[in-house]
C-alpha cells in the first residue's frame, strides 16, 4: 500500500485539503458538548467541575449517542464513527496549528479500523494562534489542555 493510501484516513478526519466533517457530525458533537456542560452533572450528580470531570461528562454523552446510532443501521454506524472522528479532530488541528510535535506512529487496522499511537512532544515552535469562532465552541472542554500548551507558546 503506497504511504498516500496508509495515511488517507488521517488526512480525511483532519480534513486537509477536504472539506470538514459532515455538517451532521458536528451539529451532533455541539449538541453533546452542551449537554456535558450541563451544571447537574456537577451539582448533583458529583463529577469534579475541572479538567478530567468535563472530559469524562463529554466521553459519557458521546459514547451514548454512538451507542445508539450504532444500533440504527449501516448509516447510524458510519454517523458513529463521523461523531467519533469530529471529537477529536477539532483539537488535533488546533495543536498542529499552534506547532505541536505530533506524530502517528504504528498506524495500522484493527477491527476493520484505521488507528495509529499519537506520539506528543514538546515543540519549540508553539506559537499562539486565533482560533475561529466556528471552532471554538465545540472545544470549550479542551481550553484547559489548550491553555497549558499556549502556556509553553511565544506570541498572542
Amino acid at each position: 500500500m503506497k504511504k498516500s493510501q496508509e495515511t488517507g484516513w488521517l488526512r480525511n478526519m483532519l480534513s486537509l485539503g477536504q472539506k470538514r466533517q459532515s455538517q451532521t457530525s458536528e451539529l451532533l458533537y455541539a449538541s453533546a458538548v452542551d449537554l456535558a456542560r450541563n451544571p447537574m452533572f456537577f451539582k448533583d450528580f458529583g463529577v469534579a467541575d475541572n479538567v478530567d470531570g468535563r472530559f469524562d461528562c463529554l466521553a459519557l454523552c458521546v459514547s451514548l449517542v454512538m451507542r445508539r446510532l450504532k444500533a440504527l443501521d449501516a448509516q447510524g454506524a458510519a454517523l458513529s464513527q463521523q461523531l467519533f472522528d469530529t471529537m477529536f479532530a477539532d483539537m488535533d488541528l488546533t495543536l498542529r496549528e499552534m506547532g505541536a510535535d505530533l506524530t502517528y506512529e504504528n498506524e495500522r487496522t484493527e477491527g476493520g479500523e484505521p488507528v495509529a499511537d499519537l506520539r506528543a512532544k514538546f515543540s519549540p515552535n508553539l506559537h499562539g494562534i486565533e482560533v475561529p469562532p466556528e471552532r471554538a465552541a465545540s472545544m470549550i472542554d479542551e481550553y484547559p489542555v489548550l491553555s497549558v500548551v499556549a502556556a509553553c507558546a511565544t506570541g498572542e
